[in-house]
């Protein structure tokens, strides 16, 4: 679980690394964290984490279920709980959250081996297209490293805040050393920023910024590796079907329905809509779009494996509604956007099984 000093003091490990996955956290407590007054104004809710670190008040563990399993686009992400796409799939059966903020597929077959049963019948894996292979290839590097990401995190942080302490304590009511300090900061910020690439763009349709505080660095690199054919396709496709065939035979095992979806990042769904401030920064983003969903495509056919990808749905609810799928600010969906994967999603599991019970 990736996040700020607060989140990392207050974290319970749940899944030491090993050869199916890197480490794994959830919170000990529920943690409160605000959202920009940008997505505020589109329904945003305090971040809360939830019952045993994920998003549901209640569990059900002995009837039969759907358990959903994804990153922060399936976890409640400034929405609450009851409004993630997780709750929206079925009126008959119980339906639980096991999203994660910050995993991608190898984490999801790790959570599935420690957290599914046999009243599980029906298992769905969300794709994120913004940083699902970005975290594909930090599993491979955490395996292979002797020492696992968070606990480097966690070896900084006591160092720094050690020193921090002896600072505070000497030079708390010096002038100078907090306007020093201040000064420090800012730079920071400003020559981070400046090393940045440009991810900001502005939606047409009520002349609104997105994407503000240049966030999701990792995508739009990502983006620019492809573009520029630093990762390729082949590495693509192993990146993404190696664990989603490992989920395939743990389903397969468990005798439970399968299905993957596949989410698509705000851009791309807003795209006839926008404008970038960097124009090279929408070509990045673009391709990287669609060889990811040709390739998510292509796995699925080759494999025949039930998936759904659920940008045609998003795109055309904000072709025809003013309210927003995705938060302006903080990206991620909104409880309108759920809504739509959820009903969608649900649509398309009524559809498998009412073909599957005339077969």
């Amino acid at each position: 679980m990736r996040g700020s000093e607060e989140r990392i003091s207050n974290i319970k490990r749940i899944f030491n690394k090993n050869q199916f996955s890197r480490e794994l956290s959830v919170p000990i407590k529920t943690i409160n964290r605000r959202p920009d007054i940008q997505d505020v104004d589109h329904g945003a809710v305090n971040y809360f984490y939830y019952n045993k670190g994920f998003c549901n008040k209640t569990y059900n563990r002995e009837t039969l279920n759907i358990v959903t399993f994804g990153d922060s686009f399936t976890y409640c992400t400034f929405v609450k709980p009851d409004q993630a796409w997780s709750k929206k799939l079925s009126k008959d059966i119980f339906s639980i959250n096991y999203g994660m903020t910050g995993i991608g597929l190898y984490e999801q077959y790790r959570l599935m081996r420690e957290l599914v049963n046999k009243n599980d019948k029906i298992i769905v894996s969300a794709i994120y297209e913004g940083n699902d292979l970005r975290d594909s290839i930090k599993h491979l590097n955490y395996i292979t490293d002797s020492k696992s990401h968070l606990n480097k995190i966690q070896e900084k942080i006591n160092k720094e805040n050690f020193i921090k302490s002896i600072l505070k304590k000497i030079f708390s009511k010096s002038y100078t050393f907090n306007f020093a300090a201040g000064t420090k900061n800012y730079l920071n910020l400003k020559n981070k920023d400046k090393h940045n690439l440009n991810f900001r763009y502005k939606y047409l349709n009520g002349d609104m910024d997105f994407n503000i505080n240049n966030i999701d660095q990792d995508e739009i690199r990502i983006a620019k590796k492809i573009y520029d054919k630093d990762i390729s396709e082949n590495f693509i496709k192993k990146a993404f079907s190696e664990p989603m065939l490992k989920i395939k035979d743990f389903s397969y095992n468990n005798d439970s329905v399968l299905i993957f979806i596949y989410i698509p990042s705000a851009h791309n769904v807003i795209k006839d809509d926008i404008v970038f401030e960097n124009k090279i920064s929408q070509k990045y983003l673009e391709n990287m779009a669609r060889v990811q969903t040709e390739i998510f495509s292509e796995i699925c056919e080759i494999n025949n494996l039930n998936c759904l990808n659920t940008t045609k749905s998003l795109y055309d609810y904000n072709k025809k509604n003013n309210e927003l799928t995705h938060f302006p600010s903080n990206l991620h969906l909104t409880a309108v956007g759920h809504e739509v994967v959820g009903e969608t999603v649900g649509k398309y599991l009524y559809t498998l099984i009412e073909n599957n019970e005339e077969k």
